[in-house]
């Protein structure tokens, strides 16, 4: 996680207010560039690595379409990033990247099998 402010504009910004926690993982910027423009890397915090390995009944999920699960396997990953990097203090992760993403669908077992790396 980097903490990555933007420039300030106002003299409530230079403050530094605690947002409510309901909305913290949604402030967290996710992007794959070294900075965010119109913003500067105050400092470094760590490094966020995500880990998701999930099982699925084919006939528990409600669409049965493998690009919606798909999808909906990707956002629940960068949800997970967000939500790491705010409990570490961090306000954007910075090269984020996904690292390993396989999905086996066994159609004999009704099973999909899925293996989501993300880092940033």
């Amino acid at each position: 996680a980097l903490a990555s402010h933007p420039l300030p504009t106002s003299p409530t910004s230079m403050v530094g207010l605690q947002p409510a926690l309901e909305t913290v993982s949604s402030l967290v910027e996710l992007t794959n560039l070294a900075s965010i423009p119109g913003a500067r890397v105050l400092y470094h915090i760590d490094r966020v690595l995500v880990c998701m390995i999930r099982e699925v009944l084919r006939q528990n999920e409600p669409d049965g379409n493998m690009t919606v699960w798909m999808g909906r396997l990707l956002f629940e990953g960068q949800a997970m990033c967000r939500a790491q990097a705010a409990a570490m203090g961090g306000n954007a992760v910075l090269h984020y990247n996904v690292q390993q993403c396989n999905v086996n669908n066994i159609a004999g077992k009704q099973r999909v099998y899925s293996v989501l790396i993300i880092s940033g």
